[in-house]
């Protein structure tokens, strides 16, 4: 009983890490989503304020802009520049995501890790895997990899710890309690082997 709880615990352990990983999936499609939305807003407003000399006829785009950037921070640390002529390049890490009117990729690399398969991020421009430091994508990362697979490592310490002592009870041939006198169905004819 005991043999199947822990193998459950391990099976819901690596279904957690699957679930981790296809929630990482829809992450990163989301920041996929608003990049391009970024970049569509950046053009709009580069036509709206006719190439930067009207800055102020485009207030609801940009208030627009500004929330979409606060959604996509929720996801990946980014940080925005403003350009003279009103468009706003982002960056995750040293990687633009939006340049101008052009959002950049970010796709999922396969990868199998002990057993489970996991996805990494990467620019698909570039090849460089994203340098997380904040957001919700980084908490996937480091729940799916760090503190479920620690709790894993764990439950096998522990399932291997309960094989070694059952073992050695085993081995000795004997329960906590040594034996008094031995009782037998079937008897013994010599008592001492020669």
């Amino acid at each position: 009983a005991l043999s199947e709880i822990i193998g459950a615990l391990g099976g819901n352990l690596r279904s957690l890490r699957r679930e981790l990983d296809n929630t990482l999936t829809v992450q990163v499609g989301e920041v996929n989503a608003r990049a391009q939305e970024l970049a569509d807003l950046n053009r709009q407003i580069l036509e709206s304020e006719t190439a930067g000399f009207n800055f102020d006829t485009a207030n609801d785009l940009r208030d627009r802009r500004e929330l979409v950037l606060r959604q996509l921070a929720e996801r990946v640390n980014v940080r925005a520049i403003e350009t003279p002529q009103g468009s706003l390049n982002v960056l995750v890490g040293s990687n633009y995501l939006v340049f101008g009117k052009q959002a950049f990729t970010v796709e999922l690399s396969e990868d199998v890790n002990e057993g489970v398969q996991t996805h990494t991020p990467f620019f698909s421009t570039t090849g460089q895997v994203l340098e997380l430091r904040a957001g919700t994508i980084k908490g996937t990362i480091d729940s799916r990899d760090l503190l479920v697979r620690q709790f894993e490592r764990e439950v096998n310490d522990l399932a291997n710890a309960l094989v070694f002592e059952v073992n050695r009870v085993h081995s000795e041939g004997v329960g906590l309690r040594r034996f008094e006198s031995i009782t037998s169905v079937n008897g013994v004819h010599q008592n001492s082997v020669p």
